[in-house]
Order: C-alpha cells, then structure tokens, then sequence
C-alpha cells in the first residue's frame, strides 16, 4: 500500500527563473515587428504598385495562414524524426537558403507584364 502511495506522489518540477524566459522571449518581439512590417509592404506594394484587388491580397495572406496550420506541424514533425551529423534542424535551416531567397526575390521583383501600369507610364516616373 506504501509503494502505491508513493507512485502516484507529484514529481517535482524545477522551474524556469521568469528573467530567463523574459531574455528568451525578447527576441520574438523584434522578429514580430519585423514580420508585420513585411506583410504589411507587401500588401501595399501588391495593392498599390500591381493593382491587384484587396479582395485578392486578403485570399493569398488567409490561404498562407490555412497552408502554415497545415505545413507547421508537418515540418515539425519531420524536422524532429531527422537524424543527421548536424543536428536535427541545421539540416532544415540549411535546405531552406535557397527557396526562401528565390521567394523573396519572387516577392519584390515581379515580372514587369504583372504590373498594373503600362510600360511607357512605368518609364515616365
């Protein structure tokens, strides 16, 4: 009866000092900002520069966020069953380089026919 007793006794827990947690969360702050601040160029350069309806704008940015719901714990899953020499996530970080660069290029430096403005109004500004 003592030995029952004593499994189902809580098992401490050494907890996280706060200014720990508050030194590792400090930087989520400044990779928010950053994130807005793109998201919301991008809109307005998509609205703005390429016309293309808010409408439109607002289904991409909605279907990014279905698509993250969907892919996150996937990634998540993968990246964790990864075995590698280096690690389990420089082998993702790494493998990511070049398709976040050529989507970053495809973000800001769109084909000049995807424009709402006319080649010759283009020139004259």
């Amino acid at each position: 009866m003592a030995d029952a007793h004593a499994a189902a006794s809580p098992v401490p827990v050494d907890r996280v000092p706060w200014p720990t947690v508050f030194t590792y969360g400090v930087p989520a702050v400044g990779a928010g900002y950053m994130y807005l601040l793109i998201g919301l160029y991008v809109m307005k350069f998509s609205t703005d520069v390429l016309l293309i309806s808010p409408l439109v704008m607002g289904l991409i940015f909605s279907a990014s966020r279905v698509w993250d719901a969907v892919s996150d714990p996937l990634v998540g899953y993968l990246s964790d069953r990864t075995r590698s020499r280096f690690g389990r996530r420089r082998t993702w970080m790494a493998a990511s380089i070049l398709p976040i660069s050529a989507t970053f290029v495809m973000i800001f430096a769109p084909p000049t026919g995807l424009t709402g403005r006319s080649p010759s109004s283009a020139s004259t500004r």
